[in-house]
């Protein structure tokens, strides 16, 4: 780990033990100031309500001796700092800028993105009986747009956000996020595929930052896995079956004889 990444944490654990023991001194966001020109300030210590009882010698014993109102707030006031001690140490004391801090690792996933966010809050919310709140989550999962730059793979590219398309179509319903949008992706990826095909011997091919991976979160294993998945037209499903079956005979089965990925074709 970057030494002055540790540094920090650390001294984000120190503030935290010393909140909840001492409760001096709070990291906040100052009032109309963006997260990245924040400044750390000094706020007045907690009432005498909520002191922890004296007389504890454990700081678990501190807190549960609290009023429950008075812990609930402090938890949740810690909580809220913890996170705008983040954004302060991860993005405004390296300059990064950004306009909308929902995308705050800038990936659009399932597994690690926005789409992942989007499309858990929908389904949570259609079970939970919050119609108001799963339409909310939808329509912010609608607002996604795909890079042109993005990948194909699994774990940051394209088929993980079709992963997020399929995961909302089975919970919320077929037709959610319809197959007119999902085709084009699904088109883009097998384009993609085909050309990186041509410039070897495998009938189907993908790369990760320049390199043939056959795995499940960057290779063709996880691509296709998803894909046949995918509402596919019947000329495009045969392709995928043949080129994806043809490229795995030729190269991995014979590097692991005993291979079963055969199982993402059935």
């Amino acid at each position: 780990m970057n030494p002055k990444v540790l540094k920090k944490a650390i001294c984000v654990k120190r503030d935290i033990e010393n909140y909840f023991l001492s409760g001096p001194i709070r990291i906040t966001r100052c009032v109309g100031v963006s997260p990245m020109d924040s400044e750390l300030v000094e706020e007045t210590p907690p009432t005498q309500e909520e002191t922890p009882a004296q007389g504890g010698k454990d700081s678990l014993i501190k807190l549960l001796s609290m009023p429950f109102s008075a812990l609930s707030q402090r938890l949740k006031r810690t909580a809220l700092d913890l996170k705008e001690t983040a954004v302060i140490e991860t993005w405004g004391l390296i300059g990064q800028h950004v306009r909308d801090f929902t995308l705050y690792s800038g990936d659009i996933t399932f597994i690690c993105g926005r789409a992942g966010v989007c499309a858990l809050g929908a389904v949570v919310a259609k079970y939970s009986g919050d119609e108001r709140l799963m339409n909310y989550y939808l329509s912010r999962f609608n607002e996604i747009k795909l890079p042109r730059s993005l990948p194909d793979e699994l774990l940051y590219g394209r088929v993980g956000f079709l992963w997020a398309c399929l995961f909302l179509n089975k919970h919320i319903g077929q037709g959610t996020v319809p197959p007119t949008y999902t085709g084009a992706v699904v088109s883009e990826i097998i384009k993609n595929g085909i050309r990186l095909a041509n410039k070897g011997r495998c009938p189907l091919m993908f790369e990760w930052y320049g390199e043939k991976y056959w795995g499940a979160a960057h290779g063709l294993v996880g691509i296709m896995h998803v894909l046949m998945r995918m509402e596919l037209i019947i000329d495009e499903k045969e392709m995928l079956k043949h080129r994806g079956c043809c490229s795995f005979s030729h190269d991995v089965t014979s590097k692991v004889p005993s291979s079963r990925l055969w199982g993402c074709f059935k």
